[in-house]
Formats: structure tokens, sequence, C-alpha cells
């Protein structure tokens, strides 16, 4: 049995499965295109349509749940005793009907959302002409890392890849992330009824403040669903891309060395470390580029000093390949962060070789808008 099959995925991820196989029965790509991330004018246009409309729709219903709330905080308002505390039990009626339809109207939103995303998800699959279940690939590489872009799942850490994504990383900056991030519609709410109070003052009265949360959630809505759908397309162009690319310098690793094959790998795995995370198409990146080599003798991969201090006995003839496999790896994740830009810097100049980081972040849109990849921008 496939160790990965072997631990038990989480609920909502088997759900999410089911469901995009349950639509992809009814509606399948009219054709296949293993180069999935080049896509012609037509079809990014389709695409981009499925992004406005995926956005549109949670904002609509971010916006109908907060009015659901709104109205009844407005005309139970009336219930409130102002002799006593906002929270005694006096108030109690107030609190239960406000709490109850706010808790109703929140999980028809959630169920909605997380029906149309899904939707959404497998419309922008068979627009970029993609087989999200092909039969000779485990469905853990294709379909899974796009059901969890599409339900905000955090990527998996596998445990038959040794490399640790947070290794460098700050676990006080992950946890404040973290938080920040289930904070950010409670913050906006006070944050905005504070404001609106001073500059009305007394104009405005406590039922009326209710509503101030519709447009706060109505903009986190379209901010995060446009996140996730940003964050589906490249995984969807993920693994096509990956594939180009190995095609491209397969040549270059037919007569590569043991000391170059152990660098393409730590290019890929200190990509992953900068990222802090495993990303799907980084994954599928160092799966591919691993299985291309066969048994290599054990080493470190995740260490991005080890990799910049051994880049040196890299053979002249071999740096490039490298540098081009790392610049690879950091944008086929649709994003470059400071960190792995850095590394960038570095590399480059360890292998004395010119770095124009403007023409990465060139091939990094292309990428993400499904152009064709120019592996002729990287070293001219």
């Amino acid at each position: 049995m496939n160790k990965k099959a072997e631990k038990k995925s989480p609920m909502m991820e088997r759900a999410g499965i089911w469901y995009l196989k349950k639509i992809n029965k009814k509606t399948q790509p009219e054709r296949i295109d293993y180069q999935a991330y080049i896509l012609d004018n037509q079809e990014r246009d389709n695409i981009n349509r499925i992004e406005k409309q995926a956005i549109i729709n949670v904002v609509i219903a971010g916006t109908l749940s907060s009015i659901a709330s709104g109205l009844a905080a407005f005309f139970s308002d009336s219930l409130i005793d102002e002799n006593a505390s906002i929270f005694s039990n006096e108030n109690l009626l107030y609190w239960g009907i406000v709490i109850g339809v706010t808790i109703l109207a929140s999980l028809i939103e959630i169920i909605y959302i997380y029906y149309d995303v899904m939707a959404k998800t497998h419309a922008l699959a068979v627009a970029a002409h993609m087989e999200l279940f092909p039969k000779d690939t485990d469905e853990e590489l294709i379909a899974v890392p796009i059901v969890r872009a599409a339900l905000e799942l955090p990527n998996k850490k596998e445990e038959d890849i040794n490399i640790d994504p947070r290794k460098e990383s700050s676990k006080i900056f992950i946890v404040l992330a973290t938080i920040f991030y289930k904070l950010k519609i409670s913050v906006s709410n006070f944050i905005l009824k504070a404001l609106v109070k001073r500059m009305l003052g007394r104009a405005i009265s406590r039922a009326w403040l209710s509503f101030i949360s519709v447009p706060v959630c109505a903009f986190w809505n379209g901010i995060v669903c446009w996140m996730v759908i940003r964050e589906v397309k490249i995984r969807v162009l993920g693994p096509s891309a990956v594939n180009e690319i190995l095609n491209k310098i397969s040549i270059s690793l037919d007569t590569i060395s043991d000391k170059g094959k152990l660098a393409l790998l730590r290019a890929i795995g200190s990509s992953i470390v900068r990222t802090a995370d495993l990303h799907p198409n980084l994954e599928y990146m160092y799966r591919s580029f691993s299985q291309r080599f066969g048994k290599l003798p054990d080493a470190v991969i995740d260490d991005t000093h080890l990799f910049l201090a051994e880049l040196n006995n890299v053979p002249d003839n071999e740096k490039e390949i490298v540098l081009q496999t790392l610049v690879f790896a950091c944008i086929i994740d649709g994003k470059v962060n400071y960190r792995e830009k850095n590394l960038l810097v570095n590399a480059f100049k360890t292998c004395n070789i010119p770095f124009q980081f403007s023409d990465i972040d060139k091939l990094r849109k292309h990428f993400r808008n499904g152009q064709l990849l120019d592996f002729n921008l990287i070293l001219k």
C-alpha cells in the first residue's frame, strides 16, 4: 500500500475529493492538454471570468449573511434593558436572537461558499484542459493539493521527503501570522465601528452600528476568495509546467554528475525552506527530479547554507543548470518572497553569473498568467 495513503486524510479533504469527482463525472474537459500551463487568449479570458464570478459570489454571500445578522440586531434593539448590564440576564433574549440568527446565517454562508468555490475550482481545471484524476497518477499529487487550496487547508508535511519546510523559520512569526489571519474580520469590525462612532457620534444609534459588518465581511470575503482562487489556478498550472521544465533540461541531466544532481535537489529543497511551506508544485517538482535521478547517496537537502557552500564544488559546466532549477523552484508556487530573492542573489553571486531579478519576476508572471515559459530569459 502507498505509504501516503495509510494516513487518513481530513474529513473536509475527503468530502472535497468526493464532490470534485461527482462534478467531474458530469463535466469533463473537451480535451486534455499535457502542457496545461500554456493558455491561449480565450482560455485566459475564460479563467479570468471564472475567478471574477467566484469573487462576486462570495461577496454577495458575505453581504447577505451580514445583513441578516444586522437586521436581527436592529429589530431586537428594543429588547435591550438600558438600566441593566448589556450582558445581564435581562438581555439574554436579545443576545439569543442575534447570536442564533448570526450562527444560522454564517452556516448557510459557509456551506454555500465551499460549494461554490469547489464548483469554480473544477471549472478552472476544465478551462485549463487539465485532467484532475489521471488513471496512472496518484490523486494525492494532482487533485488533493487543488482541493486543499480550495478549502483553505494547510499543505501537508510529507514524511517520505527529508525536507523540513520550517527549518529556518521563526516559530513566533508563524504563530502571530496565524492569529492575525483568524482575527482579521473581528479587528476590522472593531476599528471601523470605532471610526464611524467617532465621526458621527450620537447621530448613529447602536442598532445601525450592527450593519457596519456588512462591508467589512464583504471586503474580506472578496480578498480571501481572490487569494484562494489564485492559488487554485497556480496549482492547476503547476504539474504540467514542472514536466515541461524537466523536459527542457533533460538533455543536460543525462550527463550531469552526482554532485550536480545533489545540488539540483538542494536547490529545490532550499526554495521549500525559504518559503517555509511544502507547496504542492514544489513537492511535485522535487519528486519528479528525485525520480529522474534514481537512488542518490543520503545527504542533507534542506540546508540553504550547505547548498550555497557546496555550489563551489559543482563543475562549472553544471552550475547554470543548477541556477535554472533554482529559479524555476522559486517561481513555481507563483510568488518569490524576500528570503527566496536573497537566496537567488547569493546563489548567482557564488557562481559569478550576472543576476537580473526583473527577468525572473517576468518569468513568474508568465507562469501565473498561463503564458509560455521563456527558458532563455534566465541565463542570457
